[in-house]
């Protein structure tokens, strides 16, 4: 009975906490200017949490989580109401509460009013008939997710299917995302494009053609990293990164707690564009928290502020090392944040002296290959003792290294089976613990 008691509790105040994070999302959208994107003046779209109307035919007041009322100019009182009953729940949702949400909007509102319920997690796909059957919205919220800039002149910016799973169960695994929507047969990736779906009153414009993701490419990455590090004076050894958030006005902030998303990713990162602020969590490896910071000021310098609202890190987007061919503006982004870390960090003519050094130190034997391994003993013993110097110079970790030094085409790596190469390794006596991304 004990038990069944404390998962109510803790459904409770679970439900409690997604309210107060959804309540705080709308009113920095508000603040923002992105909340109704130009459809009407923020002064005439009011925000309430734990709001009360009477209901005549119950003859008691009703109370509902969140309430956004939307005024018209020059008219008297709220056109719209638009209702978030904020509930955590996983897989399911509960017909009978969903029915009596939708009842009690129906009583009050008549047929100015449209209801949303405001999930935390994934929702099996039953879920949408049900909110389909009553007529209501369905919003996932992640306040650890990414959030696209989704304007009036560019919704196609992200794609609809991207959306839908990620507010339903499915075997694709996509990024979470911090506003995502179902309503009346479309799907929305930001608040404002939910609302004016809502609205339906003619206010939208004519919707033109989707803004495209500068293409940069390794040649120009390479010029654009070169030139931040001459700003800061660099020369050689491990990039200032803090000397970099200095001169570009990045406030980076450390996290003591651990981070995860509604997926349970853990989250390494968050980068908030409108604040100037980057948020770095507990890293294990210290040089992979290097990388994570990189890629934030990759986003920041590469100008994605453009396209997002605000971003995450999760381990995954560390391993994007190709752009997509599909229409995935997220992926192409963490692509270009990745590539700019990792021509940051290791900066190619720097990276290039240092290793004929270390050649030069321990007798290395200079060859038509810049660094080149096999399975061969000697070859893996060199090979360790380069990345172990590489490593403590730049302060990056061995994968970021050797992922940098394959795109460049110095690295020619003719390692056959992984087994084989841990007992060469072994025989080598190199057991050496060296960070991942």
């Amino acid at each position: 009975m004990q038990n069944s008691e404390d998962e109510k509790i803790s459904t409770v105040q679970k439900g409690d906490a997604l309210e107060d994070a959804f309540y705080k999302y709308l009113i920095e959208q508000k603040k923002s200017g992105r909340l109704i994107d130009g459809l009407y003046k923020p002064e005439l779209c009011k925000i309430y949490k734990k709001k009360s109307y009477y209901c005549a035919e119950r003859g008691a007041y009703v109370t509902f989580d969140v309430v956004v009322e939307v005024a018209r100019e020059n008219v008297e009182g709220p056109a719209l109401f638009i209702i978030f009953e904020c509930k955590n729940y996983k897989g399911n949702l509960p017909e009978d509460k969903v029915t009596d949400f939708s009842d009690k909007l129906q009583r009050l509102f008549k047929h100015n009013a449209k209801g949303a319920l405001v999930c935390g997690s994934k929702l099996q796909s039953g879920a949408l008939n049900l909110v389909k059957k009553r007529g209501l919205g369905l919003i996932k919220y992640d306040q650890h997710g990414f959030e696209y800039i989704v304007q009036r002149q560019a919704k196609n910016l992200i794609d609809a299917s991207y959306i839908q799973n990620s507010i339903f169960q499915s075997l694709t695994d996509y990024k979470s995302m911090k506003f995502s929507a179902y309503c009346d047969g479309a799907y929305y990736g930001s608040f404002s494009s939910f609302v004016e779906g809502v609205l339906k009153d003619n206010t939208s414009s004519t919707v033109n053609k989707s803004p495209s993701l500068p293409y940069i490419s390794q040649e120009d990455m390479e010029v654009l990293t070169a030139d931040l590090l001459s700003e800061i004076s660099y020369l050689d050894g491990a990039v200032n990164l803090i000397r970099i958030c200095d001169k570009l006005s990045l406030k980076l902030e450390y996290i003591e707690e651990p981070c995860f998303d509604s997926d349970r990713n853990e989250v390494l990162g968050e980068a908030d564009f409108e604040a100037r602020c980057i948020k770095i969590y507990p890293h294990s490896i210290k040089n992979r928290e290097r990388f994570t910071i990189a890629h934030e000021i990759g986003h920041f310098y590469l100008g994605h502020s453009d396209f997002l609202g605000s971003e995450s890190v999760v381990e995954k987007d560390l391993f994007i090392g190709e752009p997509s061919h599909e229409v995935n503006f997220y992926r192409n982004m963490e692509f270009q944040a990745n590539s700019f870390a990792s021509c940051l960090l290791l900066p190619k003519d720097v990276l290039l002296k240092r290793i004929y050094e270390v050649k030069k130190q321990y007798d290395i034997p200079l060859n038509r290959y810049v660094v080149y391994v096999d399975n061969q003993p000697c070859n893996i013993k060199d090979y360790m003792i380069l990345m172990d110097e590489l490593v403590s110079s730049f302060e990056a970790t061995q994968t970021a290294i050797e992922v940098r030094l394959k795109k460049l085409d110095f690295l020619t790596d003719s390692r056959q089976g992984l087994k084989k190469f841990r007992e060469m390794d072994r025989y080598a006596n190199l057991n050496r613990q060296h960070g991942d991304f």
